[in-house]
């Protein structure tokens, strides 16, 4: 499970490494998709793109924007193709400039009125990095907090849980590689509410905003992705 930083670049795709996890394989899902969500920053916004190879009842797909990761507006949609064993593609311009940050998501919407998320994508202003987190499952948890990171360097990622009061109610480490990384935090003795997700390599720091929910408030997660 996972959210997601992608380096901004003005002429090329950045490819988000999403984490499929257990999504891999599902084929009840209302998609399966033919690889992650690709992200390309133009002068007048940010253009998402997708692809599925597979549709099952599939009414349409809905773009969610966030500046903090948390609360997601809906900015437009976009029909799906119902029933489908081709190849659809699709593409989506958010028309935004001056934003550093931005958080995206689809809500895919069947038509018997059941709903699904994809995982959360971060863009950010391109910069020299040691480490990006590259996926997220959601910024709400009911017990585990999973992430996916890349990292330039092998070194310890240190990693602090703050709460509302500053207070850092877990902390750990784990050691990164030159490359992909899969963490994976166990949030469940926490109480509910909203924490601050603290990760430091060498001197480099990141953060993340998250929520510690009900499992009856997470939010529903089947994405598909055909390997």
């Amino acid at each position: 499970m996972t959210t997601i930083i992608l380096n901004r670049n003005l002429w090329t795709f950045v490819m988000v490494a999403v984490m499929t996890l257990s999504f891999s394989g599902n084929l009840n899902a209302g998609c399966v998709y033919a690889g992650p969500i690709l992200v390309k920053e133009l002068d007048i916004g940010n253009m998402l793109s997708w692809t599925t190879l597979q549709e099952a009842q599939n009414k349409s797909f809905i773009v969610q924007k966030s500046m903090d990761g948390e609360v997601f507006e809906t900015v437009g949609s976009i029909k799906g193709a119902g029933d489908s064993e081709s190849e659809m593609k699709y593409r989506y311009l958010d028309i935004a400039t001056g934003e550093v940050r931005v958080f995206y998501r689809l809500l895919q919407m069947d038509f018997d009125g059941q709903e699904s998320h994809t995982e959360t994508v971060l863009v950010s202003r391109q910069k020299e990095n040691n480490f990006i987190v590259t996926a997220m499952s959601s910024t709400m948890t009911d017990g585990i907090f999973s992430l996916a990171l890349r990292s330039e360097v092998e070194n310890a990622l240190e990693y602090h849980v703050v709460n509302a009061k500053g207070q850092a109610v877990k902390t750990g480490t784990f050691e990164v590689v030159n490359g992909g990384n899969m963490i994976a935090i166990d949030l469940k003795e926490l109480e509910e509410g909203r924490y601050r997700f603290e990760m430091k390599v060498k001197d480099e720091t990141e953060h993340i905003f998250i929520r510690k929910v009900k499992p009856s408030e997470m939010p529903v997660i089947n994405y598909a992705v055909k390997e």
